[in-house]
């Protein structure tokens, strides 16, 4: 695509404009000749500004035009020593060349991308840096599904893309949607699977804000067209019976509804009908289903059509695993401290009496407690007295009780000792009188 900019040779002339607004030209260095004349009016060019103080500089696309005196705007800044942005200019003359830029060069020299050299497909994304060129020819090896086209990279006002396509392996797909926003599709396409090349013009005038694409592919149905404008999204809504279908293994039917309606009658045949197998909608099972379910969670119904879930602990679950009442009657008695008959006077300790509820039954008797009684910190055991007369406690270790209560438990009492913290230190409370 050609460029859309005038160049004049021998084109110098001095300006006294003052500020970043548009240049009212002046004298003609000796030799040389008016921006106007070279490039002609109502031309667009590119200049060079240059300060009268030698210090700054301005490259930018303006337009010359006649008048009296002649002017020349300064549209588009591509460089300056103001970062970019139009210079501002002081009192006295300055000096304004029609130039032939980088930019310039860059747009009149074709370009030839390939994969690593300005092309890359990553993920589906194709993106292609055009280097600033106007023309710009791609060739791209197919070897995998093109989803999207990234706006291209250092694109100029004016390109026109010319992208190579050739199938490797696949076949894949480069579907018409991909293209970048603003592209206006020619004609539908067809993408080759073959070695056949798909060719392709991408074209834009105004930086790629719109632009134009034509493709070589060819009519529905042609030599190596496996990707037909039919494979493009299609958002209209067609009736089952209108869609063909290619019969295959035992459904012989050449429409989808009329495959659906025979298959539904193969199921009616072997009994797997609407009304038989297949469970219909319910309120209860939509309930169960709407519950989260957690460990030691048990859901239940609280209405009808309605659930929630309840706590149920691996004891509980221990408990309802007893299949008769005797099992049931065992674990609980499992879980419940053994029972230890006292029939006369005895010493505590650790290993006989930790932990257990002591039945005294023949008395009256006394129960000691001493360095024998090693019970672990804050164990326990429970006395109760079902002797009918008095049980004693006879201590060489420390008792506390609650009030200094005596160290007896009267007929029918229950009490309970635990011991401290503090080796041989004893805490006795219950019914002691």
């Amino acid at each position: 695509m050609p460029i859309t900019h005038a160049n004049g040779d021998l084109a110098k002339q001095w300006t006294t404009t003052t500020g970043t607004g548009t240049l009212s030209m002046g004298a003609v260095p000796t030799g040389l000749r008016s921006i106007v004349a070279a490039v002609g009016s109502g031309k667009k060019a590119r200049f060079k500004l240059s300060s009268g103080d030698g210090v700054n500089w301005e490259i930018f696309e303006g337009v010359a035009t006649a008048g009296s005196p002649d002017t020349v705007s300064r549209d588009t800044v591509f460089a300056s020593t103001n970062g970019g942005a139009k210079i501002n200019l002081p009192a006295g003359t300055h000096t304004l060349e029609c130039t032939w830029i980088a930019k310039s060069a860059n747009e009149a020299t074709p370009r030839l991308l390939t994969i690593g050299n300005g092309l890359t497909l990553s993920s589906g994304t194709l993106t292609v840096d055009c280097m600033g060129a106007c023309d710009v020819f791609a060739v791209l090896p197919l070897t995998a599904n093109v989803t999207g086209v990234a706006p291209p990279q250092n694109l100029p006002e004016r390109c026109s893309l010319y992208l190579e396509v050739v199938q490797v392996g696949g076949p894949w797909t480069f579907p018409q949607g991909a293209w970048p926003a603003g592209t206006v599709l020619d004609t539908a396409y067809n993408l080759y699977t073959d070695t056949t090349k798909s060719r392709f013009w991408w074209t834009t005038t105004d930086g790629g804000t719109t632009a134009t694409l034509e493709c070589n592919g060819p009519t529905a149905g042609a030599t190596g067209d496996a990707y037909a404008t039919s494979h493009e999204a299609d958002t209209t809504a067609h009736p089952a019976s209108n869609i063909v279908n290619i019969p295959a293994g035992n459904i012989a039917a050449t429409t989808v509804q009329a495959a659906i309606n025979e298959l539904d009658s193969e199921k009616s045949s072997v009994g797997h009908t609407h009304t038989g197998v297949y469970q219909p909608a319910d309120a209860d099972l939509s309930a169960l289903a709407g519950l989260t379910s957690a460990a030691d969670k048990l859901p239940y119904f609280t209405g009808s059509g309605t659930a929630a879930v309840a706590d149920f602990p691996a004891a509980a679950r221990t408990f309802l695993a007893g299949a008769t009442a005797s099992e049931q009657r065992a674990i609980i008695e499992a879980a419940v401290p053994s029972v230890v008959p006292l029939t006369g006077n005895t010493t505590l300790t650790k290993a006989a009496h930790q932990g257990k509820v002591l039945y005294c039954t023949t008395g009256p008797l006394s129960i000691t407690v001493d360095t024998n009684t090693d019970f672990d910190a804050h164990a326990s055991c429970e006395i109760r007295n079902k002797t009918g007369g008095v049980v004693t406690f006879v201590a060489t270790a420390t008792i506390n009780r609650i009030g200094s209560k005596p160290l007896t438990l009267p007929a029918n009492g229950c009490a309970v000792l635990m011991r401290e913290a503090t080796v041989d230190v004893y805490l006795l409370t219950g019914e002691m009188a």
